[in-house]
């Protein structure tokens, strides 16, 4: 019986641990899908003069589910989760932006936003192998010592 209860607590420190990487990990994801969405606006509306909307649906299929529910739900809690309180104003300035203006316009307000996601990308990517991993490596090996001074 005690060593089903060590199981228990080390798999509840794995499932903290793993949650907290997830973490960062859907903060990199999110970051990469609006780079991708830039990309995919900024290439179509110079080349098939297509409407944001017709565009917006074209590149749901490609995006993670985790992003496409932040934004067709402006889901607060999940993008407080992903997105720091500083950036989620970018993300509400360039959704605002879209089909506000003449195709240059779009273009290049586009390309400016396609830039912040890319700091902001190369930011969460190394945040989750910097303190993602640590943080997965750290609750992991306290579990373990909880469950070696508890045996």
């Amino acid at each position: 019986m005690k060593i089903f209860l060590l199981i228990i607590l080390f798999l509840v420190f794995v499932v903290v641990a793993v949650m907290v990487y997830l973490r960062y990990y859907y903060s990199y994801i999110f970051y990469k899908d609006m780079v991708y969405i830039c990309k995919f606006l900024k290439n179509n509306i110079s080349f098939n003069k297509n409407t944001i909307s017709k565009l917006l649906d074209g590149v749901e299929k490609n995006i993670s589910a985790y992003t496409r529910n932040i934004l067709n739900q402006n889901d607060v809690e999940k993008k407080s989760l992903v997105v720091k309180k500083g950036d989620d104003v970018v993300v509400k300035e360039f959704l605002g932006s879209l089909g506000k203006g003449n195709v240059d316009y779009e273009i290049s307000s586009i390309s400016y936003y396609e830039n912040e996601f890319s700091e902001k990308k190369l930011g969460a990517k190394q945040e989750l192998q910097k303190d993602g991993k640590m943080y997965l490596k750290l609750i992991i090996g306290i579990g373990v010592a909880v469950i070696i001074i508890l045996i």
